[in-house]
């Protein structure tokens, strides 16, 4: 895992805030120093309301360095999400980023990826930077077909990409520890990535442990402030607590513990 990027507070134009689905959302905004995102980094996200003063972290999910614009997936999950949602092409926008360390980077290996709900997104930026170089399997998991708004750029990779749903209207009717237990002796795999539920990525683990599988997580937590000072996103590791949005979000799942 490389070392926290030095982060920008900008404030920047909003290019894009697209409606997907019901609740889920894409934001793109212009940004023009490109040299330190790297795929599991996060942005902490201003909603312009005087009401709200804390900002949202939001993982990246894409980057255009030709149309020289960041893109980020959200859903709509309570106040501060919903004003976001509101914001019009060309609102002002103030964010600091990148913030946070990544997975690190791989060539000929044989990655397995585990994502669900909103994990998903930062997990495509891995995957589309870094599947010519290696083989990666895309296991994600959604209740319905229609919460994976991004399928269409997933087929585009050079992946083999596996989709679950909890009703069965896309890929394999389950989760992905349902298809794990069912297929994962089939595969062989020098390194696992997860991000999603925490009891996602902690199956994920026991499962990937017991076949001696290294394995990395990408946490996702409320955060104050995003530069390690309010401590609301410390978690209890193996090595003391740590923060999220200094020390992470990518830690060695074998430095964490589970309660």
């Amino acid at each position: 895992m490389n070392l926290k990027q030095k982060m920008i507070n900008s404030s920047t134009k909003i290019v894009k805030n697209k409606k997907l689905n019901d609740r889920q959302y894409l934001l793109e905004i212009q940004w023009n120093d490109f040299h330190n995102i790297k795929p599991s980094n996060f942005f902490m996200i201003a909603i312009n309301n005087a009401s709200i003063v804390l900002k949202r972290p939001i993982a990246i999910f894409d980057y255009d360095t030709n149309k020289k614009t960041i893109s980020f997936i959200y859903n709509v999950v309570g106040k501060g999400t919903l004003n976001l949602s509101k914001l019009k092409v060309n609102d002002k926008i103030s964010v600091i980023g990148p913030i946070g360390n990544n997975f690190g980077e791989y060539k000929n290996k044989n990655i397995l990826i585990v994502c669900g709900g909103t994990g998903i997104y930062p997990m495509y930026l891995f995957a589309k930077t870094f599947s010519n170089l290696n083989k990666i399997t895309f296991l994600c998991g959604v209740k319905t077909k229609s919460n994976l708004t991004i399928y269409n750029h997933l087929k585009k990779l050079n992946i083999n990409l596996i989709t679950c749903s909890d009703d069965g209207t896309i890929g394999f009717k389950g989760n992905p520890i349902d298809w794990l237990n069912k297929n994962i002796d089939n595969y062989t795999y020098d390194i696992a990535l997860t991000c999603g539920p925490n009891i996602l990525m902690k199956l994920t683990y026991e499962i990937t442990k017991s076949k001696n599988i290294k394995t990395l997580a990408s946490l996702e937590k409320r955060m104050g402030c995003g530069f390690g000072v309010c401590m609301a996103c410390s978690i209890k590791t193996k090595n003391n607590m740590r923060r999220v949005c200094v020390d992470g979000p990518v830690f060695d799942m074998d430095e964490l513990i589970y309660e």
